[in-house]
């Protein structure tokens, strides 16, 4: 009696299996297909930016998703001139924010992005190594210096420093320009990377953001008022399926919110004619 019970309840079992095991199969197809898996009904926004925008974008990404939660937003950091090159040979960038104009006027020029926006700026000043902070604090004391860090000059940090170092000699006087370089032993391609320099104690000083200068124990050292430098971020994006979220970024870009957070983070309301913004 027990046996044939037994036999009852194997041969329920394997009944009950291809069924289960059916249904469970089911499921796995579900999940694979797009919209079906958790979270996948959310929007998504790529955006390249400039290196020197990797401690402030984070946040303002954050604040923007809180107040979205449909979208979802992928960053992607790098020097300027590289992000442009890598959007030329066809990288998914809906959104490019550029540290100078130029290398979005070339997408531009090129029909890959559109719509160009001022977004905001940020000064250069000089970081001094720890070390010498109470030695060095004006820009004039800084040809007393033997090793120098700046950007290359196919990047935009080095491209403003050179515009910097190149009308010195007005300001401080004639040989003081040829002075900084000579001093100059590292030339980097983001400003994260001549940051580094100093912060590693392979340099005294170097020409950075201001933004990249903050909460760090280097010295800083301001630019004289005549010869004063703001880099100039501007945001362009192409057509794309994204168009109503990276307008809304656009957008949100421009808030009072997000201004609280750039200014946080040293970054200013770019000025002049041509800093209209949306709202």
């Amino acid at each position: 009696m027990s046996r044939t019970l037994s036999n009852n309840r194997n041969k329920e079992a394997r009944d009950r299996n291809p069924f289960q095991r059916w249904f469970l199969f089911v499921l796995f197809l579900i999940a694979l297909i797009p919209g079906c898996g958790s979270g996948s009904n959310r929007e998504s926004l790529t955006v390249f930016a400039a290196s020197s925008l990797t401690d402030v974008l984070p946040e303002l990404k954050a604040e923007f998703e809180r107040s979205r939660p449909e979208a979802e937003l992928s960053l992607v950091f790098g020097g300027s001139q590289i992000l442009r090159l890598q959007i030329e040979q066809g990288a998914r960038a809906d959104l490019f924010i550029s540290a100078h104009p130029e290398h979005v006027q070339s997408l531009i020029d090129q029909q890959i992005l559109s719509d160009p926006l001022p977004v905001i700026e940020n000064p250069l000043v000089v970081i001094v190594a720890p070390e010498q902070a109470t030695k060095v604090t004006r820009f004039e004391q800084l040809s007393d210096l033997k090793k120098l860090v700046v950007g290359d000059v196919a990047v935009p940090l080095g491209s403003y420093t050179e515009d910097v170092i190149r009308k010195s000699d007005e300001v401080m006087g004639s040989g003081f320009a040829d002075q900084l370089r000579s001093s100059v032993v590292s030339k980097e391609s983001n400003s994260r990377l001549v940051r580094s320099k100093v912060l590693l104690g392979e340099a005294d000083a170097a020409f950075v953001y201001k933004s990249d200068a903050r909460n760090t124990p280097a010295g800083v050292v301001e630019l004289p008022e005549a010869l004063s430098a703001r880099a100039r971020y501007v945001l362009a994006g192409r057509d794309s399926e994204s168009g109503r979220l990276a307008s809304q970024f656009r957008t949100f870009l421009g808030s009072d919110k997000a201004m609280e957070i750039f200014r946080k983070h040293e970054f200013s309301l770019p000025e002049g004619p041509e800093a209209d913004r949306e709202k």
